[in-house]
């Protein structure tokens, strides 16, 4: 499956979940006025904090907003997804050799870590978010604790997007 194709099933079934909530709403209440959108936080909850400095060795710095909605690869600003935060989890472990194959199992996405010559830790990280044996996308993991996200968009390991990690959020670059 290409990564168009996943990331267009992955908002289409947002929409219709919410649409399918909506719905409900109006079908129990007996009303034709649209019911406020569902929240999935409560009014001044606070954002989850994932990991401490990857300059201390840990896991990088992440902050997310629980439930937030899922972004194309066009937004000039994407929240940090669970899946992802379990890759910056599973990178910030140590490596018993040069690299780690399919780190977060053999269910869902493939994510092969790497260690280069020379790194103290785990610098950067492949994923093939369909199983198909081309990479998707390209992580590279600086040793001052930045995190920079390539992604080829076409499925053709040609990577035209970039982000950085920010402020607990993806940061367009490319």
């Amino acid at each position: 499956m290409k990564y168009t194709t996943f990331r267009a099933l992955v908002v289409a079934g947002v929409v219709f979940a919410a649409l399918g909530s909506c719905a409900t709403c109006v079908v129990v209440l007996g009303s034709t006025d649209s019911p406020p959108p569902p929240s999935t936080t409560a009014p001044g909850a606070p954002a989850t904090t994932i990991g401490a400095s990857m300059a201390g060795g840990g896991a990088p710095s992440v902050t997310a907003t629980p439930g937030a909605p899922p972004a194309s690869v066009g937004a000039k600003e994407l929240a940090v997804s669970a899946f992802e935060r379990d890759v910056l989890a599973v990178a910030a472990r140590p490596l018993s050799g040069d690299k780690g194959k399919d780190a977060l199992g053999p269910r869902g996405p493939k994510v092969n870590l790497y260690r280069d010559a020379g790194e103290p830790k785990v610098n950067r990280a492949k994923v093939d978010l369909d199983r198909d044996e081309r990479w998707d996308e390209k992580w590279t993991f600086e040793r001052a604790g930045g995190v920079k996200r390539q992604i080829a968009p076409a499925d053709d390991e040609s990577y035209t997007v970039e982000y950085e990690l920010a402020g607990g959020q993806w940061r367009r670059t490319r």
